[in-house]
């Protein structure tokens, strides 16, 4: 078994962080994203405030919140670089 040098992924910022900066500088509200997404706003709420993680929501609700909020899906995504 090979040891993994976690010093060689890159840091990433937190989802409900980025969920929240950019929801603010396109001047939606929480209830606007969680109707375009076709969620409840209590779960927008949640992954907005880290109480759950976006990537625990269905594919189609992750897809739909980062069109609407123009975020790439793979930036939540942890990468490894060789």
């Amino acid at each position: 078994m090979s040891n993994i040098n976690y010093d060689d992924y890159i840091e990433i910022v937190p989802a409900f962080i980025a969920l929240k900066k950019q929801r603010i500088a396109k001047g939606f509200t929480q209830q606007q994203v969680a109707d375009y997404s076709k969620i409840s706003t209590r779960q927008y709420i949640r992954f907005e405030s880290g109480e759950k993680f976006l990537l625990q929501a269905s594919a189609r609700s992750v897809l739909s919140i980062c069109s609407m909020l123009e975020i790439d899906p793979l930036s939540f995504v942890c990468k490894y670089e060789e």
